[in-house]
């Protein structure tokens, strides 16, 4: 683990250690220096930890839906405040809204369960056939230091990430994307990061945004780079089934499914290194190309 990954989980782990300011209200840093404003997981995971703080006891966050209601400059704090709308006798239903003073910028709607006995069964998963594993994939800073033009820019290139990053398919992969148009990508912490489950999975809605929007422009051949390309996030919905680590190696398996109106959908899939789909992602875009768009 190199020291700018260290740093940067240590940034993200405070990130998400939220402080409590009054009854249901919790207060999260939003300082991540770019050209672009607040990343999108950076809202997912400190949503998840704000409703993750007041959920009762004995039961883990099984879904939420989420809105990316306005942008931000990526600097200073961001209020959560909670709602409690429900808590019933297996199930708990909470909203968060995200504000800077009084503009909101994100809104999100979690349920939580009580852990049940019940039938196991999944679909077979996207990457059927032979995957590289994650041991034998570089890293995804050599992998875009190896590419002919640039993937990102110098900035989302060269950022220091909190997780492993290891692509198996993605256009700046060796291999390109995967049949389907999709991006491939094994991912980790580099180090443990403890035992709460409400802190795996926050983690993991913040990862879900690493790369999922590239997978509408993958048909298109295109990337983040292109001229007039407009590309910003709508909403995101995650469904955890399973418990897992996110400091093991676990495979997001990811592919488009349509782009139309100016809007694109891709479907994430996450899966642990024993083959179980453990969390299921959406992500909607705004995509705009052509001048008029930039």
């Amino acid at each position: 683990m190199t020291d700018d990954t260290a740093d940067a989980l240590d940034g993200l782990l405070a990130a998400l250690d939220l402080t409590e300011t009054g009854p249901d209200t919790f207060v999260g840093p939003g300082d991540i220096p770019n050209d672009y404003g607040i990343f999108g997981g950076h809202l997912l995971g400190q949503g998840v930890a704000a409703a993750c703080r007041t959920a009762p006891a004995g039961r883990s966050i099984h879904s939420f839906h989420a809105y990316f209601v306005s942008g931000g400059p990526a600097v200073g704090d961001i209020e959560y405040r909670v709602e409690r709308i429900r808590d019933g006798g297996t199930f708990a239903h909470r909203e968060v809204r995200a504000l800077r003073g009084e503009r909101e910028l994100f809104r999100l709607t979690a349920s939580f369960q009580a852990d049940e006995e019940g039938l196991e069964w999944q679909a077979p998963p996207l990457h059927q056939g032979e995957l590289a594993g994650p041991e034998g994939l570089a890293e995804l800073g050599e992998l875009l230091a190896g590419c002919d033009a640039p993937v990102f820019d110098e900035y989302w290139t060269n950022r220091p990430r909190a997780v492993q990053l290891r692509y198996a398919h993605a256009p700046w992969a060796a291999a390109g994307p995967a049949e389907d148009d999709g991006i491939r990508v094994w991912w980790r912490t580099a180090r443990p990061v403890g035992d709460d489950p409400h802190l795996h999975r926050a983690i993991a809605a913040f990862v879900a945004d690493e790369s999922i929007s590239d997978n509408v422009l993958t048909p298109h051949g295109l990337t983040w780079t292109g001229e007039h390309l407009m590309v910003v996030s709508l909403d995101h919905a995650m469904w955890f089934h399973r418990p897992f680590r996110v400091d093991d190696w676990l495979l997001f398996v990811q592919r488009p499914l349509v782009t139309s109106g100016a809007r694109g959908l891709a479907l994430g899939q996450l899966h642990d290194a024993e083959g179980r789909l453990v969390a299921t992602c959406t992500q909607e875009v705004l995509v705009r190309t052509g001048p008029a768009g930039g």
